[in-house]
């Protein structure tokens, strides 16, 4: 595999099960977890020009620093207070914020951890000529880690794998809703957290001393830091756009020529079978996630009677954060460290952020369920609940040799459950329903069965529980691979729009030119549902239209011109199906938001989601649209548009006030219709 994405990166069983993949849990199995964790280890070395800081060395370089100093100024005057009253705010700010990191913190979870996870999980799967070339450039440049965010437990995996290979132990940034765990919140600070608050852009003091917080940990210290570019976990289980405060910051390491340079290094931790689905599935209908305790945690050892597959981690090329900068700014704007970005600096941040996610995308390791569960949405979409299994395999085998065909567009690394790929597809395809007995199963007559779930009070009572939940879970498998069909699937739906909305009849053909537009449009309204680069949308085009050439749904005509093919092929061709169905829960919640936005004006935004959310139980069956997460990013879509405006009011929140001609042409964008109705569902 090459993780810098240049060659095919869909590999077969037989590339991870080789010499350059290792399963990390195999060689604890039959030895004594206490002996490994207490065995002497030293790390193989860090940052060669940085050193372990110590907590009153960072305290006094913090407060020495100029652009804290000015913040000292900036708040003593406005909220009349001494410079000593101001000095001692900051020591108890970095007294929350700092970590500690003790080898004996992470004996502890060297111990624990791997206990656990023998007993969950079948292997972890790590890429080790990916830990070498970490092991490499951690000696000559500061290094910021960046993995997925898909569970709790990714917080210690990169670290479990750095006590595993010797490798420095990481400075990991946390949010603080572990700091008041009991001995946990201590525990995971000792291993190298450190906590920040979710939200503080407004407070000016806070602002400066996180900012250089960082700086210190980036410049200074020999250890890397971690974040999680997308800042929270993704109860999707799709790729969330990310965040740029710390990614921001760490850029500014750059600007202000406090470092020569800093590696990002994407990683992604992928998981067989994720340990928080149910919660994950009830939190997106509405179902106020539990808060994190430590009895909580107790409570949740129930997980320990299940099995959860394989974990897969692999670690991408590191990406120099001065050839982006100096790349994309041709004359750096001079800086000192009290200035702000400016907005081209955010516009470069948000671009490399979003680079960064997707080279994480093409890092992935997309599992079998993953490619079943779009088949069963689209089979569940047309109200089919009697697929059987000899349909479904004959659709997971196409999908599969679609997703290892080379180019941009693949989806990443096809997980095989453990298999040999001499075991075919069917073997590897009964392997990962077993693993997920508790969404389906299968019957010895073939017929699939799916499992009907509780849910949990208080529930909404236009909400169908049982169905919604297995549409919830279905759909977050779904989406761990939907970032490989969701351009092809874009550009389908370009031409689709496009055909109703000139009533032209299939087969119709349509200039590249006007085709692009309308690709350029979607691209742009779904961008807060999927990562789409701006820079990237001629190749992502390009390469969508190879793979809807490839499977029949579009004909590139000598001309130059395309031809949309009949909608009844899509019924022949199981790829060609899943990109026609593959975006319809994201169109409906889009569409419906859309319409309802122009209603009337609304308190605040929570107030249009959750009328989305009620709207959409009570007059469709597509209930994967009922996810909280995707309505959010719609009505934050339409508001960036311009079809809704944001005002400040109340202590409700910012209202909301339509504005009608641009929710109409959105709603034209994505349907090619002209009128816009209460509902949809007949054209999706």
């Amino acid at each position: 595999m090459s993780t810098g994405g240049s060659n095919s990166e869909v590999e077969s069983s037989k590339a991870w099960q080789g010499a350059e993949y290792e399963d990390v849990l195999g060689e604890r199995r039959g030895q004594s977890d206490l002996r490994w964790a207490a065995q002497e280890w030293q790390s193989s070395g860090g940052y060669k020009a940085g050193h372990k800081i110590p907590h009153n060395e960072i305290v006094r370089r913090v407060i020495d620093s100029e652009r804290v100093q000015q913040a000292i100024r900036n708040v003593s005057k406005a909220e009349e207070k001494t410079v000593k009253q101001v000095e001692k705010e900051i020591v108890e700010i970095l007294q929350t914020m700092g970590h500690k990191q003790d080898i004996s913190a992470i004996r502890k979870f060297a111990f624990a951890l791997p206990k656990i996870m023998k007993t969950i999980c079948d292997k972890l799967i790590v890429h080790r000529p990916s830990i070498e070339r970490l092991r490499e450039v951690l000696h000559h440049r500061p290094v910021v880690l960046l993995p997925t965010h898909r569970s709790y437990a990714d917080f210690l995996l990169v670290s479990y794998l750095a006590f595993h290979y010797n490798l420095p132990l990481p400075l990991i940034a946390a949010g603080m809703d572990f700091i008041n765990m009991a001995y946990i919140g201590n525990l995971l600070r000792e291993a190298g957290a450190f906590y920040i608050r979710r939200s503080f852009m407004e407070d000016e003091l806070y602002w400066a001393v996180f900012q250089e917080y960082v700086h210190v940990l980036v410049c200074c210290e020999s250890a890397p830091m971690e974040f999680f570019l997308e800042g929270t976990r993704s109860r999707t289980g799709k790729s969330l756009r990310p965040k740029l405060g710390l990614l921001g910051t760490v850029c500014q390491c750059c600007w202000l020529n406090h470092t020569e340079d800093v590696l990002l290094v994407p990683m992604n931790i992928s998981y067989s079978r994720t340990l928080e689905e149910n919660l994950y599935a009830y939190e997106m209908l509405g179902i106020p996630k539990p808060k994190e305790s430590t009895s909580g945690l107790f409570k949740a050892t129930k997980i320990l009677s299940e099995r959860y597959g394989n974990i897969f981690i692999h670690i991408g090329e590191p990406v120099s954060v001065r050839s982006t900068l100096s790349c994309s700014i041709s004359q750096p704007t001079p800086a000192t460290a009290t200035t702000a970005l400016t907005a081209q600096q955010i516009r470069v941040v948000e671009s490399l952020g979003v680079q960064l996610v997707r080279q994480q995308q093409k890092l992935a390791v997309v599992s079998t369920f993953s490619v079943a569960s779009h088949v069963l949405l689209a089979a569940l979409q047309r109200d089919d609940t009697g697929l059987h299994y000899d349909a479904l395999l004959s659709a997971v085998t196409d999908l599969l040799s679609n997703l290892q065909d080379p180019g941009p567009g693949s989806a990443g690394v096809v997980m095989w459950e453990g298999h040999h790929s001499k075991d075919g597809i069917d073997g590897v395809l009964r392997a990962s329903l077993s693993l997920h007995s508790n969404v389906i199963s299968v019957t010895t007559d073939g017929a699939l069965q799916y499992t009907q779930y509780d849910f949990p009070t208080p529930a909404s009572a236009s909400l169908s529980g049982d169905v919604s939940v297995l549409h919830m879970l279905l759909q977050h498998y779904a989406n761990q691979s939907i970032h490989a069909f969701v351009r092809p699937a874009l550009l389908l739906l370009a031409m689709q729009v496009l055909a109703r909305e000139l009533q032209q009849q299939q087969e119709a053909m349509y200039s590249e030119e006007s085709v692009k537009a309308r690709f350029s449009k979607l691209c742009s309204i779904f961008g807060h549902e999927f990562i789409i680069a701006k820079e990237c949308e001629e190749e992502d085009y390009n390469e969508s239209v190879s793979r809807l050439v490839r499977c029949g749904g579009v004909e590139r005509m000598d001309d130059g011109t395309l031809k949309l093919l009949p909608f009844p092929l899509y019924d022949c061709s199981p790829t060609l199906m899943i990109y026609n169905t593959c975006l319809k829960p994201f169109l409906l919640t889009h569409t419906t938001a859309i319409n309802l936005a122009g209603q009337q004006e609304w308190i605040n935004e929570a107030a249009l989601v959750s009328r989305v959310q009620q709207s959409i139980s009570s007059s469709s069956k597509l209930y994967s649209a009922l996810s909280l997460d995707s309505i959010r990013n719609a009505v934050r879509s339409i508001t960036k548009h311009g079809g809704l405006t944001s005002f400040r009011s109340s202590s409700n929140g910012n209202k909301l006030v339509p504005n009608s001609s641009v929710l109409q042409d959105l709603h034209l964008s994505l349907t090619g219709d002209t009128s816009m109705e209460p509902s949809l569902n007949s054209k999706l």
